[in-house]
């Protein structure tokens, strides 16, 4: 995608010099083989939990913001059990909104749905995906009864299949780069506190 768009990594990344210090969020193969040094703020605890909390802020301000269900009576389907999805679920249970985690592995917990029995049955009107897969199909749709809303955080990655996008029962709203949107100053912050920390300053 990048190449798409005239920006040439590997030709940029071979005029660094060797002192240049690289920060990223994820690691890649290009990245391990370089001779610089690699500072992959995603595998900081302390980064991604702060980001978790202001992703979770973001989501709930769109939730109060564009649903017309008052916070007492929402009920929520959070796909996955990650750092996002537990700060959500921090949020919920503070402001009493119903919540369960939609998940691959069958627990016994209350809480928890396994997705075997999600994809079969009418889930709650409110849909957050955390996962990066694609897990709502036309045969998923045909057991909805009402209109649903999905907010889609993993949005490099399709939650619903394309073919269904246009499904008059569905409210998909795709977030990207939560905590930059709605708090850039924190955001900002944060990886200011990381890479301070990592260039010992």
């Amino acid at each position: 995608r990048m190449k798409e768009r005239g920006i040439y990594v590997l030709e940029m990344l071979a005029y660094l010099k060797d002192s240049c210090v690289i920060f990223s969020g994820q690691e890649s193969m290009i990245l391990s083989n370089l001779k610089q040094t690699v500072h992959c703020y995603l595998n900081d605890e302390s980064v991604v939990h702060a980001n978790a909390k202001l992703t979770a802020q973001g989501i709930l301000g769109t939730l109060l913001l564009s649903s017309s269900t008052a916070i007492d009576q929402m009920k929520v389907d959070l796909i996955g059990t990650g750092r996002c999805a537990r700060a959500c679920a921090a949020y919920f249970n503070k402001l009493d909104i119903q919540y369960r985690y939609i998940t691959r592995s069958h627990r016994k917990e209350p809480e928890f749905l396994s997705y075997d029995v999600w994809k079969v049955s009418d889930p709650y009107d409110i849909i957050i995906n955390t996962a990066p897969a694609e897990m709502v199909n036309q045969s998923v749709m045909n057991c909805w009864k009402n209109r649903k809303m999905i907010l889609d955080i993993a949005s490099d990655f399709p939650f619903v299949e394309s073919c269904c996008l246009k499904h008059p029962y569905l409210n998909l709203v795709k977030m990207k780069a939560i905590p930059a949107q709605v708090a850039s100053s924190k955001a900002a912050e944060i990886m200011n506190e990381y890479i301070l920390k990592e260039l010992k300053l």
